[in-house]
């Protein structure tokens, strides 16, 4: 299934959001939406009835603006999971009517500072979950080590300092 990607970036305004989305032929349209929690499901829902497409094959990015300097950026598909990063702006295309004159307006300014504070605290999530990706893999390499030094599971657990569910959990991850 062929997947298609759509870029969105999430501008307030006094009513909610403004949802300007663009993919690879370049901006389509710019939606509205009361709550950022339904944006995705927006966006989804225009890409499909838009292209005809299945649900399942639309990748949504999203950034979110607070002001014109840095964004926060999420990505989410539904073959691929979640993911976060670090997306650049775009300008809306047709339906930029609803835009006008609403960056401005209230609340213009409130953001200020927002997005390098979401950048940097995206940024040490991300860190953290690498982190503890290496720190599971190594649990798991351990786990398998000290079984083949004769471990028990229950010893296995006493030593790295988890559950014996937990062991099993490990041992079940690399195929033992």
């Amino acid at each position: 299934m062929a997947r298609l990607n759509v870029e969105v970036v999430a501008r307030r305004w006094e009513h909610g959001w403004e949802l300007h989305v663009s993919d690879a032929r370049g901006p389509l349209v710019v939606l509205p939406t009361r709550r950022l929690s339904a944006a995705e499901r927006t966006v989804r829902d225009f890409v499909v009835e838009h292209d005809g497409v299945s649900p399942r094959s639309v990748r949504v990015r999203m950034t979110v603006s607070f002001d014109n300097g840095l964004e926060s950026g999420r990505e989410s598909g539904r073959e691929s999971g979640r993911e976060s990063g670090l997306e650049s702006g775009l300008e809306s295309g047709q339906g930029a009517g609803l835009a006008a004159g609403r960056g401005a307006g209230r609340g213009a300014g409130r953001g200020a500072g927002l997005d390098a504070e979401i950048a940097a605290v995206r940024a040490a999530v991300d860190h953290a979950e690498r982190a503890q990706r290496d720190a599971a893999a190594r649990s798991r390499a351990l786990a398998l080590r000290l079984r083949d030094a004769g471990l028990t599971g229950a010893d296995i657990a006493v030593v790295l300092r988890v559950s014996p569910q937990r062991v099993s959990q490990l041992m079940r991850a690399t195929g033992c």
